[in-house]
């Protein structure tokens, strides 16, 4: 993991002031969290069964990943050539500018390339009443998407072209 970029603190008043530009050419997840990547459970082959047909649990999201944020005010704006998610997931292109302050997060603008597939847009996560608050809006580009085709190891969906607005 090599990053280069910028960044500039201002400590003298709360919440501390952050801003930053980073960049990496390349970032692998599994070497730098193996023991969690690794010890998870492999995803069920099953297809048609309650669980896989869910996107959503029933439980809560969590809020607490606004504590480190308490006391801060953050911009960083990053991109990554390759991110290495797992051996059959590589996110390319990465680009983001990441807004963190007491209560908020927000991902505004994001965009990458994932399996052959264009995704750009916003991702904003706050407090709600019943958990979390969550507002998103993004599009997804594919030229030919249809078919899971596994090979070599790589994972890709072919068919017809696909774009879409959420």
């Amino acid at each position: 993991l090599e990053m280069t970029g910028q960044m500039q603190v201002n400590l003298d008043r709360e919440p501390i002031n952050l801003s930053a530009r980073l960049n990496a050419s390349r970032i692998d997840l599994e070497r730098l969290f193996p023991t969690e990547i690794s010890s998870q459970e492999p995803a069920s082959e099953a297809v048609g069964t309650e669980q896989s047909e869910r996107l959503f649990t029933d439980d809560p999201f969590p809020t607490d990943i606004f504590e480190p944020f308490e006391s801060i005010n953050a911009e960083v704006e990053f991109s990554v050539a390759k991110l290495i998610v797992d051996p059959e997931t590589l996110v390319t292109n990465l680009q983001a500018r990441i807004q963190a302050a007491p209560n908020l997060l927000r991902f505004k603008p994001f965009s990458l390339e994932i399996m052959g597939a264009d995704v750009n847009g916003n991702l904003q996560l706050a407090p709600a009443r019943s958990g979390l608050g969550v507002q998103s809006v993004f599009s997804v580009r594919h030229p030919s998407i249809g078919d899971l085709v596994v090979d070599n190891d790589t994972r890709s969906l072919q068919g017809g072209p696909l774009s879409m607005q959420v």
